[in-house]
Order: C-alpha cells, then structure tokens, then sequence
C-alpha cells in the first residue's frame, strides 16, 4: 500500500528533533527514519493520527491534502512552534 492511515495512536510529545510540517491547517510531525518510507503523526490533536506513506508509490503531500479535512475534525490542544516564530 502507498498509503497506511492508523487512527487513535498516542499523542506525541513535544520534541525539537522531528520537523513539523503544516498541511490543509493540521501540524504533522515528519519521521524519515525510513526513506523512501515516512511517518507522518500528527501533532496537537487528540487522539492523534499517523500516516505512512510509501515515497516510491505516492505522493505525501497530496496523501496529506486529501486527509487534512477528516482529520482537521479532531479537536486541537496545541501547535507546532517553529524557531524564531
């Protein structure tokens, strides 16, 4: 599967060691420990949500696009702060 959506996993702590990324108005936190595989959590929401996306058959940021509405539902209790920002 390029796409692997699991639901209902433990919200991350903070950290300054995964890059977040916003997409759709969802912060996600970006894990390329396997390359070309990506774990995306997400970040502030609760529950919280992971993706795995396979890099080789599809593309991350359109996985993230078409999944930011559904998972924008989830109720927010924090963001991603970016340096200096």
């Amino acid at each position: 599967a390029g796409v692997i959506l699991r639901c209902g996993v433990p919200s991350p702590a903070p950290t300054a060691v995964l890059p977040c990324v916003t997409v759709g108005g969802v912060d996600w936190l970006r894990d390329d420990a396997n390359d070309p595989s990506f774990v995306f959590t997400t970040y502030g929401r609760t529950p919280a949500v992971e993706v795995i996306i396979d890099a080789t058959a599809a593309s991350g940021l359109d996985a993230l696009t078409d999944l930011a509405f559904a998972v924008g539902q989830l109720p927010v209790e924090g963001a991603c702060i970016t340096p200096g920002g």
